[in-house]
């Protein structure tokens, strides 16, 4: 319910649309050892917009779940970034590939957004096993599977 399905159920062909990047109401310390960014195509413009203006020596990896190749983008990242694709075709892919990513020592920012049940177990993990304290990333379910 809202404005944005409003609108999808009642545009026709020639419909003018006006688009807004992604906010950038959050920001992330430029200081840590390492940033996790993780989830799908909901949470793909702010990913990459925070993918793009992370300083050059920044670490990181960003793991986004997409429902096949045509979906993937081309993101600027620092040369020690690096993008990881995963099929959404498999339930519980992404969070599988985001615990299966070998992690340095340091300071971890966490970033993840997407759908809620897929980022859920990477919450909780990125707490118990990475041990990032609150405070120290951002977590947001976009949507629910029904």
């Amino acid at each position: 319910h809202g404005a944005g399905t409003t609108w999808a159920r009642t545009v026709t062909v020639g419909d003018s649309a006006h688009f807004l990047g992604a906010k950038s109401g959050y920001s992330i310390s430029k200081d840590y050892d390492f940033y996790l960014l993780a989830g799908d195509e909901s949470g793909l413009p702010g990913m990459a917009r925070w993918i793009e203006s992370l300083p050059a020596s920044a670490r990181g990896v960003a793991v986004i779940e997409v429902p096949g190749e045509a979906s993937q983008q081309v993101i600027t990242a620092p040369e020690n970034f690096e993008v990881v694709w995963v099929d959404s075709a498999r339930r519980g892919a992404l969070a599988e590939a985001v615990m299966a990513y070998p992690l340095p020592e340091g300071s971890v920012c966490t970033w993840l957004a997407g759908e809620s049940g897929s980022i859920h177990p990477v919450r909780i993990w990125a707490r118990r096993e990475l041990g990032v304290p609150k405070g120290h990333g951002y977590a947001k379910g976009y949507w629910k599977k029904k």
